[in-house]
């Protein structure tokens, strides 16, 4: 909230369980590198896309 400059009212968490074997097609792909230039912190656990 301190980041963005928002108040707690406009900031929302969830979370959702993935099976190990989906994590890149259901997360990695869409949620990772298709908003790399958005995210906040990048993960060092997968290289950026080219």
């Amino acid at each position: 909230m301190d980041h963005l400059g928002y108040g707690e009212g406009a900031i929302s968490i969830g979370f959702d369980e993935i099976v190990a074997d989906d994590w890149e097609d259901q997360v990695v792909k869409p949620d990772i590198l298709g908003k790399w230039p958005s995210l906040s912190k990048q993960p060092g656990y997968v290289d950026p896309p080219a």
